[in-house]
């Protein structure tokens, strides 16, 4: 079996990433990753910890403030209770689709 490496959606050939800014989130495993200019990544992961990030859009700067609590447990705990996984099933489930 051939295996294929995966490529960030930013990374692909468009030429519309050069024409007009673009921002977004929900991607916390990217912390600290440059991504093109133009392409704004949000999550810092906030929730994991680690500090919430702003950007002001006039200059383009970005701004982090440090988390004041650890949300994870809490994201744990709702995430399995919604997906419906016992204990051992949820470890094995975060464990694999884990932040590096």
């Amino acid at each position: 079996m051939h295996q294929h490496e995966l490529t960030p959606w930013f990374n692909l050939d468009n030429p519309l990433y050069k024409q007009i800014p673009i921002v977004f989130g929900h991607w916390a495993s990217l912390v600290d990753e440059a991504t093109p200019q133009g392409i704004y990544a949000l999550d810092t992961g906030c929730v994991w910890n680690n500090r919430m990030t702003m950007l002001r859009w006039e200059d383009k700067q970005f701004f982090t403030q440090s988390a004041v609590k650890n949300y994870s447990d809490f994201f744990k705990e709702t995430l399995c209770s919604r997906l419906r996984l016992n204990l051992v099933n949820c470890s094995i489930f975060l464990s694999i689709n884990s932040l590096k």
